[in-house]
């Protein structure tokens, strides 16, 4: 099997020797690629075209000077990318894609990432058969390739969720949920995707899903006396709750369920999101105990709650790749080009979001389908083309791009891995397992040295998953699996009464046979 590797040492080896040669590019006119990438200028969702920039610079110099030869047919083309501030909201991404059409009609439209400005950028590529890819929407929506006929994502798509429930189900053996999503769009979506639950790639169709039995809308301004209305609600029903929250609001919500007697082991929670985190804030947010800790009367009591709480999210880089990354993007920033039309850095200097890796992947995997159509000669231009070429390209070739191994599924969208955390002794979080794609099949794998008897930590101190608590009680809720009393009635009386009416009649008759005989 063909590999192409992506790989940072490359990357480097890139910025080293474009440094070196001040730039100096010695372009061809045979060939010329158009890129219209759409990012906001203002920052949503900590992600911005400043945070993200850097990127895309390296990307696109990595094709220009790529050493390993493996790009062939774009080495001596000319790449001009031109920027577009959609403002993540749909009448300005709408009015960028109009005049990029009309005035640059680019081979690629490139964003935007906010999935409000996505869907009708996609929508108009779509109808131009113009190559729309995305680093990060999200939305189940986008999964309709009949609509989005010239899309292909990056970021795991929440269609994923289900997916991921359906592994931890089969691990702990549960099968009904509670949803407690927060109203603001990421989170909302999030709930919306795990009740769109399809049936999982090459696997039994027989496999029985999981069932939500309620959901529950929260915001941040709830009382909470409100909170504990929706818990009091959920245990009526369930005893898994899942928690489509940001990670950081989920102390208010484990004091309330703590103070209902959650927390003591009959109940789980699993905090579950689609945000994507800088190795740098995954040490000071995730892995630490910032989301119990607020230095206040009610640590003790904060850390005691979330005992049964489970992490579940999307896999960021690893600590080595996510600091060399940042290094060379911060070297980039400011790097210019006569074929680039983009953002100037700002004065004071954003370091590359979360998001940005996906970024530099999606250019780097649009530059290998460019060439393997051109190498067709075939139309590089064709977005229709071009998606199918991407729904088989990496079952035919191994991509391992910045964030790890590129795998496209049959709607041309990213298979993503994701980790489960649980908290440690000492009150930080550690990463207890990996669900990951291997071969288009996702997988459950222990890590940290985990097993099932110490794979996750209970309340009272119990370890392992046989100590999950059972997502019903033993008789039901509100008693409905008690035994059924017999029906039969007790005998035992009738025998009684019985005997002693035999004992009665007995006597009386004796009696008047003594009167009868004196007389």
């Amino acid at each position: 099997m063909m590999i192409l590797q992506w790989r940072l040492p490359m990357v480097m080896w890139s910025f080293f020797l474009i440094y070196g040669m001040c730039f100096i590019f010695v372009f061809s006119t045979k060939t010329e690629f158009r890129i219209a990438w759409m990012a906001p200028k203002k920052e949503y969702y900590n992600l911005s075209a400043y945070s993200s920039v850097g990127a895309l610079k390296i990307a696109l110099s990595a094709i220009r000077r790529n050493p390993t030869n493996r790009i062939q047919s774009l080495h001596n083309s000319t790449i001009k990318v031109r920027w577009y501030d959609t403002d993540c909201n749909a009448k300005s991404a709408l009015a960028a894609a109009v005049d990029a059409k009309s005035k640059f009609d680019p081979h690629l439209f490139l964003g935007p990432p906010c999935s409000v400005g996505m869907k009708g950028v996609a929508l108009l590529a779509s109808q131009w058969k113009t190559p729309v890819f995305g680093w990060v929407s999200q939305e189940e929506e986008f999964q309709d390739k009949k609509m989005y006929s010239t899309l292909v994502r990056f970021l795991g798509p929440l269609n994923r969720f289900p997916n991921v429930m359906f592994h931890l189900q089969s691990l702990f053996k549960w099968s009904q949920f509670s949803v407690v999503y927060d109203k603001r769009d990421p989170y909302r979506a999030v709930a919306e995707a795990l009740y769109e639950k399809k049936s999982i790639e090459n696997m039994d169709s027989s496999m029985n899903w999981y069932n939500i039995v309620n959901s529950f809308k929260v915001s941040n301004d709830m009382s909470d006396k409100q909170i504990e209305e929706i818990f009091r609600q959920i245990k009526k029903y369930s005893r898994i709750v899942v928690m489509a929250l940001p990670w950081l609001d989920m102390r208010k919500y484990m004091l309330v369920a703590h103070k209902l007697g959650m927390s003591d082991g009959d109940y789980a929670f699993l905090c579950i999101h689609g945000d994507l985190y800088t190795y740098d804030r995954m040490e000071t947010d995730v892995f630490s105990d910032l989301v119990w800790r607020k230095n206040d009367s009610y640590d003790s009591i904060a850390k005691d709650a979330f005992e049964p709480v489970f992490h579940v999210m999307m896999k960021p880089l690893e600590k080595t790749h996510w600091n060399l990354f940042k290094k060379i993007a911060s070297d980039f920033t400011s790097s210019t080009n006569p074929n680039w039309n983009l953002p100037e850095p700002p004065e004071e200097y954003i370091p590359p979001d979360a998001y940005a890796p996906y970024l530099y992947d999606a250019t780097l995997v649009w530059a290998i389908l460019a060439d393997k159509i051109l190498k067709e000669n075939k139309n590089p231009h064709d977005g229709e083309y071009m998606f199918l070429k991407a729904t088989t390209l990496t079952d035919e070739v191994e991509v391992n791009g910045l964030t790890g191994k590129v795998n496209l599924d049959n709607h041309g969208d990213r298979n993503l891995n994701f980790q489960v955390l649980d908290m440690t002794e000492n009150g930080t979080f550690e990463s207890i397992l990996t669900i990951k794609y291997q071969n288009k099949m996702m997988q459950v794998e222990f890590v940290n040295n985990k097993t099932e008897e110490n794979l996750s930590r209970w309340p009272n101190g119990k370890v392992g998953i046989k100590y999950a608590p059972p997502d019903e009680p033993i008789y039901g809720f509100d008693g409905k699996k008690c035994p059924e009393q017999d029906e039969q009635p007790d005998r035992t009386f009738i025998y009684v009464f019985s005997a002693g009416g035999v004992v009665f009649v007995v006597v009386v008759a004796t009696i008047l046979y003594c009167i009868l005989k004196l007389s």
